[in-house]
């Protein structure tokens, strides 16, 4: 998609391209943290060879055993549901971070109050998820599921279950920057909520007059600071010391 009139660091594509970046400087501003990346499966942000000096540890966290055998690396490996019961995880992380889970969860304040309870005092979480109400994320939740992935396959190649599979999404408190969204956030006991929105995607690249329209509400969105139709965001969330 061709981002124009939009600078380039409110973009998806900056969002997506930076987010590494993002992550490392996280982890430099701890000594020796242990992290842990929740939903990585088989495509761990870090690999051996670029992960940063400074981490103590790095735990790759996953709903699914399966995903978790198919990722490579030799991180540790923590198999649990993030939006159940998590008392038993007796290790507590300076740096907690996902990329593109937070919407495929089924109740985003238990997420959000499970990933506080893993963090030490002074923690940082930090979330790169899809937000509502861009209209490709509200066709997602509103479409039965058989009917959302038969689209995404047909435009996207590469969306298969052998490569980026798709998993149902609810969105549930998957929202741009907004005073009630911090509120929420806050009210689970977070000290810092940051929120930072950014506009663009390419699911209607391939589809001609519904592209133009939609970046049309995406260059309206931007100039008018409507964030609730931003299409993704940074999520930091500080735990107090």
């Amino acid at each position: 998609m061709i981002m124009a009139d939009i600078p380039v660091e409110h973009t998806s594509h900056f969002a997506a391209t930076n987010y590494k970046n993002e992550v490392a400087r996280l982890i430099a501003s701890k000594s020796r943290p242990d992290i842990i990346e929740i939903g990585a499966g088989r495509n761990p942000l870090f690999s051996d060879a670029d992960l940063p000096r400074n981490v103590g540890s790095y735990t790759i966290g996953d709903i699914s055993g399966k995903e978790l055998d198919l990722a490579p690396g030799s991180g540790n490996r923590l198999c649990f549901d993030v939006c159940g019961d998590v008392s038993s995880i007796s290790t507590r992380f300076d740096v907690v971070f996902t990329r593109m889970l937070a919407e495929h969860v089924p109740d985003g304040y238990r997420f959000h109050s499970n990933v506080f309870s893993l963090l030490k005092p002074g923690g940082v979480a930090f979330h790169f998820m899809p937000t509502l109400y861009a209209p490709p994320f509200v066709l997602n939740k509103l479409l039965p599921e058989f009917i959302s992935e038969g689209i995404l396959r047909a435009f996207f190649e590469s969306r298969t279950e052998d490569d980026i599979p798709k998993f149902p999404a609810r969105y549930s408190l998957c929202y741009g920057n907004s005073p009630r969204q911090i509120r929420r956030l806050r009210s689970i006991g977070y000290a810092g909520v940051d929120i930072r929105t950014f506009y663009g995607h390419n699911y209607f690249s391939k589809i001609p007059l519904i592209r133009e329209l939609d970046w049309g509400l995406t260059k309206l969105a931007y100039m008018k600071g409507l964030t609730q139709f931003g299409a993704y965001a940074y999520v930091t969330l500080v735990k107090s010391e």
